[in-house]
Order: structure tokens, then sequence, then C-alpha cells
């Protein structure tokens, strides 16, 4: 499981996917753990649908990225509590 916490953005993007990518190198499918993430822009989405495409992808957002997987329909990652 990856925990992230913070703001993922401009700066942050690299680490964030660096971090994404070691989480899905193992076998079995990857948790991300972004509750405490206070925000996250197009940079982080695009992230995040970038590793959904290869591999199962299941998030535990906080509410600011909920709403935003939400509008931007992500459909691929899957969202649990």
């Amino acid at each position: 499981m990856l925990h992230v916490r913070g703001d993922i953005d401009l700066v942050t993007a690299p680490q964030f996917a660096r971090a994404v990518q070691a989480a899905l190198a193992g076998d079995h499918p990857a948790l991300i753990d972004l509750t405490q993430v206070d925000f996250m822009d197009g940079r982080g989405l695009r992230i995040l649908e970038d590793a959904s495409r290869d591999t199962p992808l299941t998030v535990r957002p906080s509410r600011l990225v909920r709403r935003l997987l939400e509008v931007v329909r992500l459909e691929r990652i899957s969202i649990v509590e």
C-alpha cells in the first residue's frame, strides 16, 4: 500500500509518479491511500489514469480526490472507503 499526503502538483508530481510505479511493481494489485491528500491537480489525475491503463488500481481517496475522480470519470480506478 502506498500512503500519500499533502499536495500533488507541479512540484510533487514526479515523486508521486515514481512512488505509484514502485507500488505497481509488486505482484499484487496496488492500493493507493490518498486520504491525506489536500490538493491534487491534473498532473496527479494523469498519473493515476496512466497507471490504471496497465494494471488494476484501487485508491482510498480524500474527499477532494474523490470529487475529482467523479468529475473526470476515471472508471478504470476502483474507489474504496
